[in-house]
């Protein structure tokens, strides 16, 4: 799919990585559902930079390394904040910003498009924390989303060898009306 052919999201989600076993395979919590989402990039970050040795380019690398990106957000939510974030609520209901590191996550979201919806899926997402942005009040109404940096970085599948940055299913996948309930690794298909 190209990506001109997508016209909005429907649906915004992270779920947070609870484990990530030696072989860098993660396992996922409880889905959380992102309202408020204005916008959402993500750009391969691909480097082909070769490396050199002996006078020449010994290895020159292909294939996307990562994507990074940018989310912008209304207001995240305290169940967001909480569980992604790494904020603590205190004995007053009060939100606490901590100094652990977020969460990596996995991301889905759906996109309409000229053939009906199409799923995606980040499988390993990590992100800044959101900042504050705060303007005086004019005359008419100045919305300040939040933004924060991501960073979506590969993840090996259940046989050892292969590893995905991303997937995305039409209405014609198997799992399609099950998508958003977890986020399951993929197996590749035998030949």
């Amino acid at each position: 799919y190209m990506r001109s052919q997508f016209k909005t999201w429907t649906s915004l989600g992270i779920l947070n990585i609870t484990a990530v076993s030696e072989a860098g395979v993660p396992t996922y919590g409880t889905p959380i559902l992102l309202p408020g989402t204005v916008s959402l990039t993500f750009d391969n970050d691909q480097t082909s930079d070769p490396f050199y040795a002996d006078g020449e380019a010994y290895f020159t690398p292909a294939g996307a390394s990562s994507y990074t990106g940018t989310l912008e957000n209304a207001l995240f939510s305290k169940e967001v904040l909480k569980e992604i974030y790494n904020y603590v609520e205190d004995k007053n209901g009060n939100l606490l910003e901590t100094t652990d590191a977020p969460f990596e996550f996995g991301m889905q979201f759906a996109c309409d498009s000229d053939d009906g919806d199409v799923y995606f899926t980040y499988y390993r997402v990590s992100s800044n924390k959101p900042g504050l942005n705060l303007q005086t009040s004019e005359s008419s109404a100045t919305i300040n989303p939040q933004s924060v940096s991501l960073t979506a970085s590969p993840v090996t599948l259940a046989d050892g060898t292969t590893k995905v940055i991303k997937g995305f299913a039409t209405k014609e996948a198997s799992n399609y009306s099950t998508y958003f309930t977890a986020i399951t690794l993929p197996e590749k298909k035998s030949v």
